[in-house]
């Protein structure tokens, strides 16, 4: 995959499909919007027009079947609903209900990048220094490229510059995350009959390894269990702290740094008062 200089036919494209979503979600598309790379002028980018689609309600994985689009998975985004299409010009769709934290995290990168020079030119250096690495186009973990993942730490930088606190979880994806998941470990003290000692893969169907972003600062992580919905949430759950949801997730471990939260109890974690939102009605879909 070859980076292209910014074109003018990228809004272009972008609106002509954006309509149609509009018109395709009816009552529940609250808003469309062009992200990524494609929306920034003078910025090099993969020529795939990235969209965020604002819902009220989640969408099915075969909702989107008629305009092109098949359904792709969370990725690593808890409530996250990935679609792509694949013709004359290609889009990958990032659909959010309402109020999700990724969707403010998108449009405040975008705009620092349309807003500010310096920022988007160091951007732009590091995407092409990336993308000239012979490792860039390859898969170390997961389904990303490590061009994808090798943009983390800049783009995180660039929203703890601007003011972004929304606290967020996704789950762990890059050795940067499990680096900072030991380094969190070893300075709580995590008992070794809860320590992680291997990250969890993202089609793992019985674990999540999540990590938990104040703003830009991962600040913390939670390893949670996957068990069926109806048993009961107290029982078969290993020592640790654990959290009871009728969607049967168990929290077994949840570490933060002390100073992201004034007490170290599960229910006056302050930090996660934007996750437990989501995180209460997250299961991870597995539609074929």
């Amino acid at each position: 995959m070859k980076l292209a200089p910014y074109s003018d036919l990228w809004p272009k494209l972008f609106e002509n499909e954006a309509r149609q979503l509009r018109e395709m979600l009816g009552d529940n598309g609250i808003a469309v919007h062009h992200v990524g790379s494609t929306a920034v002028p003078d910025l090099i980018a993969k020529p795939k027009i990235d969209m965020l689609a604002v819902v009220k309600t989640p969408l099915t994985s075969h909702a989107l079947e008629a305009l092109g689009y098949t359904y792709q998975g969370e990725y690593n985004i808890p409530l996250h609903g990935g679609f792509r299409k694949r013709a004359r010009h290609d889009f990958n769709l990032h659909v959010y209900e309402e109020g999700h934290p990724e969707i403010a995290l998108n449009l405040i990168f975008r705009d620092t990048l349309r807003r500010d020079t310096a920022t988007r030119e160091s951007y732009a250096a590091l995407k092409q220094q990336l993308a000239e690495e012979e490792s860039a186009w390859t898969k170390t973990t997961g389904p990303f490229m490590n061009y994808t993942l090798r943009k983390g730490t800049f783009i995180r930088q660039v929203l703890q510059d601007m003011g972004f606190v929304r606290s967020r979880v996704i789950r762990c994806t890059d050795e940067s995350e499990w680096q900072a998941v030991q380094t969190l470990q070893e300075s709580v003290h995590v008992p070794p009959a809860l320590r992680l000692t291997t990250q969890p893969a993202l089609d793992n169907t019985k674990e999540a390894l999540l990590m938990v972003y104040r703003g830009g600062l991962a600040v913390g992580f939670a390893h949670v269990l996957f068990a069926p919905i109806n048993n009961d949430p107290w029982t078969n759950v290993p020592a640790g702290m654990v959290w009871p949801a009728n969607n049967g997730l168990h929290l077994k471990t949840v570490v933060l740094k002390p100073e992201s939260t004034p007490a170290p109890t599960w229910q006056s974690l302050h930090v996660w008062h934007d996750c437990i939102r989501w995180l209460d009605k997250w299961r991870p879909r597995r539609e074929s």
